[in-house]
């Protein structure tokens, strides 16, 4: 976070920038369902946990593992 405030301070970052334009080469898996909502997801809603998901309502994408393992047929834990 200091580093990213860092580039904000020296006008190389924008906090409203959406992050994964930012991140060209992180991309999901060749056949993978993405949610479109990914695209505007934004620098300053990383630094603040807050992307957008409802924990009320999708619950955590931290407590996936159970279902990831369960659908990719591994093991816990996932590497």
């Amino acid at each position: 976070a200091t580093a990213v405030l860092k580039l904000v301070e020296e006008g190389k970052l924008d906090l409203d920038a959406p992050v994964f334009g930012l991140l060209k080469s992180v991309k999901p898996p060749a056949g993978a369902r993405t949610d479109p909502r990914l695209a505007k997801v934004t620098v300053r809603e990383c630094l603040n946990h807050s992307g957008g998901w409802d924990r009320a309502v999708q619950g955590d994408p931290i407590n996936w593992e159970p279902q990831i393992c369960r659908a990719l047929r591994l093991r816990p834990p996932l590497t």
